[in-house]
């Protein structure tokens, strides 16, 4: 996301935005923002993976995972209001931030970094609508989306590993119990389309998975 930000920029321009954000390193497991509290600056990930975590007030969790060059905190840090969701590192992870006034400084002499914004939280809000449709279906399918989604992120190996995320984090970014999780992989498993350990999944055949997902994939023949 953060390319499709710098997308349409000169050269001195994105360098001009480089020398404005601030490097930090984080160490596995260490909580970068917290649901209530304003982000103050987005964060574009350099290296390795985060988990949103949301907590509902019936206490329901949702949650997902981002992997390199994705931007968060961005509507928080625009609005100027508490996040809705908390930030976390999965793995020791990089990131460069950008501060609210020094993002508004931008925005207002960089008329394409403001169109570029405005066309990223028009993305925000689509998939957040696909999510709570995706939410609503409760299959196979659903699963089976989020583990190719999460298969191509930073870190994930050359035949799609996914490493260090339980049957719990999954039940959380699919809204579903892990006992459902478990009976799904369980499918997916059966089926040759991964091979799931205790927090890996190696997907042999990520095009196969793909195809699943969308209601395409034939089973070979024997």
């Amino acid at each position: 996301m953060w390319d499709t930000a710098l997308d349409g920029l000169s050269e001195a321009q994105r360098q001009h935005i480089g020398e404005c954000m601030t490097r930090r390193e984080l160490a596995p497991r260490t909580v970068l923002l917290r649901q209530g509290s304003k982000a103050g600056c987005i964060s574009v990930i350099v290296s390795g993976r985060m988990r949103s975590v949301q907590v509902a007030r019936d206490g329901r969790e949702s949650s997902n995972v981002f992997g390199r060059n994705a931007m968060l905190g961005v509507i928080s840090t625009m609005l100027d209001e508490p996040a809705f969701a908390s930030l976390e590192t999965l793995d020791r992870t990089v990131v460069a931030q950008l501060d609210r006034a020094n993002l508004l400084r931008l925005m207002e002499t960089m008329p394409r970094l403001s169109l570029n914004i405005a066309m990223t939280l028009a993305r925000f809000g689509a998939t957040s609508v696909q999510r709570r449709y995706r939410a609503e279906e409760q299959t196979p399918l659903q699963l089976a989306q989020v583990l190719c989604e999460l298969a191509t992120l930073d870190g994930a190996g050359p035949r799609g590993e996914i490493h260090g995320l339980t049957q719990q984090d999954l039940a959380a970014m699919v809204h579903a119990s892990r006992s459902w999780v478990a009976t799904k992989l369980g499918h997916l498993e059966a089926l040759g389309l991964l091979d799931y350990r205790r927090a890996i999944i190696v997907i042999p055949d990520l095009d196969a998975l793909a195809s699943y997902s969308r209601g395409l994939w034939q089973p070979p023949r024997r």
